[in-house]
């Protein structure tokens, strides 16, 4: 029977972090009862660990909008050409009929 993928938001894995580092909920009753590795738990451990400082940095919400402004004149710059690129396939498949390459 093949395994089931699951997957973890970040609430719920630091959920798990914070069981055993505040409450002292064993490592391996954790991984029990979300049915996960002591791997899996350690590496969101790291992770937690890792990344720590983007709690304590200022600015993180004018980033955040930055970043989304970001995206969307990417999104937009990438909509555009994907419609030129479309409108060229059009043209080169109409003057490939036209002069019989088709």
């Amino acid at each position: 029977m093949p395994r089931v993928r699951r997957n973890f938001t970040p609430q719920q894995k630091v959920e798990a972090v914070k069981k055993h580092l505040v409450n002292k909920v064993p490592v391996s009753d954790i991984c029990d009862e979300l049915g996960i590795t002591t791997g899996h738990y350690y590496q969101w451990q790291s992770d937690f660990f890792a990344n720590g400082e983007q709690a304590f940095s200022k600015g993180k919400k004018k980033e955040s909008k930055q970043n989304l402004a970001k995206i969307e004149k990417l999104e937009s710059d990438m909509a555009k050409r994907n419609e030129a690129i479309a409108e060229l396939l059009e043209d080169n498949i109409r003057l490939k009929k036209k002069h019989g390459l088709i």
